[in-house]
């Protein structure tokens, strides 16, 4: 599968949203304030909507396993991956549902909290407005979280909600698209809108102010899935297909190229030397090139010697190498200076994005994990886990390995020393992908169990 359109069907589900083929239905324009575009809450408002009433706090459960530290019952399903932050967890409950609301009418509210990450004990919870569309981001004492409802095709009067305290401070303008949180800092929130018909134009990005949620910018853009703030300015992926740096003050546009820009998985972008990874089009197929930040121009690519079909299975950098990985499982690390390859590693197929930490990369394949040194790409140690390894996260402190076999999702937590396992756990419910921070990795459940392992 190309790697524009793989990334592209991964950050429409990481978002939990539903669609349905890919028809174009009719839908406002998104870079106005106009009827269909906006709901009667004012834009940067305090919230008008009457929560249906106080949810239920989670509800402690007895652990079931050795390495559960605490688990609890949100008492709704989790759709989205709980974010952590300076040792908070933010949770939001529940999802879309696929319906065509009256104008006025009432809308079923989801909530939204904050747990300890030591004990899981709850320190806020809340309803919101409206079910939540994707995962929380948490910003200083604040939570931001996306709103709204879907028809199957696109979003209905979806917006962005902070909470502090267990309390909605305010609601951006609604808007009847699907809506990505793409980025936080600097005092605003930056959101991008999108439906299920890919394309680079149609659609818009807005920047809000985080004190207030008043809209300090719009432009027009295509469907935005995923962005970082770098180098002053927005980096965002319109549909797999363009790579466009954005100005953050004011969201005028400073370049853009064909191609998916490459992220860390941690919320930034690869960068290298001032250049972002970017997977572009090239006559012989796909390369990995390295795109000045500051002027859009490519300073170098890298297509595996010309031995097309080259496809990326993702890049980062680590110790001051551009990282990558081809479908066949290649793992490769590029000067970046001029992208010559300096090592490569057969990590076997079915490979996984690499995520670098503390000096080493990690990448599944050949349905094991493998640690390589980005110096010169000698393994460092590799662990069969048997059957594929569809994602590995890593931290300091422990390496988090999502396996599948026969339908059954294990994850494995492994010593990022020597790769010895500290624990598996068998899934026996639907779980989001794991979130992993520092010692802990938290599963959250689709019927709304959330577990708390630590290293």
């Amino acid at each position: 599968m190309p790697r524009h359109t793989r990334r592209a069907l991964l950050a429409s589900i990481a978002g939990a949203l539903p669609l349905a083929g890919c028809t174009t239905g009719p839908a406002s324009d998104p870079t106005t304030d106009g009827p269909g575009g906006t709901s009667p809450t004012a834009n940067g408002s305090p919230s008008s909507a009457s929560p249906t009433g106080p949810p239920g706090t989670p509800e402690p459960v007895a652990p079931d396993h050795d390495a559960v530290v605490w688990a609890v019952d949100v008492g709704g399903s989790l759709k989205s991956q709980p974010t952590v932050s300076d040792g908070t967890v933010h949770v939001a409950v529940g999802g879309p549902q696929l319906s065509t609301p009256t104008p006025g009418g009432d809308r079923p509210a989801g909530p939204v909290g904050t747990l300890a990450l030591d004990d899981g004990s709850t320190r806020s919870w809340t309803s919101l407005p409206a079910p939540p569309t994707g995962s929380p981001a948490a910003l200083g004492d604040a939570t931001y979280v996306t709103v709204g409802g879907s028809n199957g095709y696109t979003g209905v009067d979806q917006r962005l909600v902070k909470v502090v305290d267990g309390e909605v401070r305010w609601q951006s303008s609604g808007v009847d698209y699907f809506l990505s949180l793409l980025a936080t800092g600097d005092g605003r929130a930056y959101l991008g809108t999108s439906d299920d018909a890919l394309s680079t134009s149609g659609q818009s990005l807005f920047a809000v102010d985080t004190s207030d949620g008043e809209t300090r910018w719009r432009t027009t853009s295509g469907d935005a899935f995923e962005g970082a703030l770098v180098d002053g300015g927005l980096l965002v992926d319109l549909a797999g297909q363009a790579a466009v740096h954005y100005d953050a003050a004011d969201g005028n546009e400073r370049w853009r190229i064909e191609g998916a820009p490459e992220f860390d998985g941690e919320g930034g972008a690869s960068v290298v030397d001032g250049a972002v990874l970017v997977t572009v089009q090239e006559p012989s197929g796909e390369a990995l090139a390295a795109v000045d930040l500051e002027t859009g121009t490519e300073r170098w690519s890298f297509d595996a010697a010309g031995e097309p079909p080259f496809v990326t299975a993702g890049a980062t950098v680590a110790d001051g190498l551009a990282v990558g990985v081809e479908y066949d499982g290649t793992v490769f690390g590029l000067d970046p200076a001029d992208g010559t390859p300096a090592w490569e590693y057969a990590a076997g197929e079915e490979p996984t994005e690499p995520v670098a930490v503390d000096g080493t990369v990690y990448v599944g394949g050949g349905g094991a994990v493998h640690a390589v040194a980005p110096v010169d790409g000698t393994a460092r140690w590799s662990v069969g886990l048997g059957g594929d390894v569809r994602r590995v996260r890593a931290t300091p402190d422990v390496v988090v390995a999502t396996r599948t076999t026969d339908a059954v999702a294990e994850f494995v937590a492994l010593d990022p020393a020597d790769g010895t396992v500290r624990w598996r756990f068998e899934a026996v419910d639907e779980y989001p992908l794991p979130v992993v921070s520092g010692r802990w990795t938290l599963l959250a459940s689709e019927r709304g169990l959330l577990r708390a392992f630590r290293a």
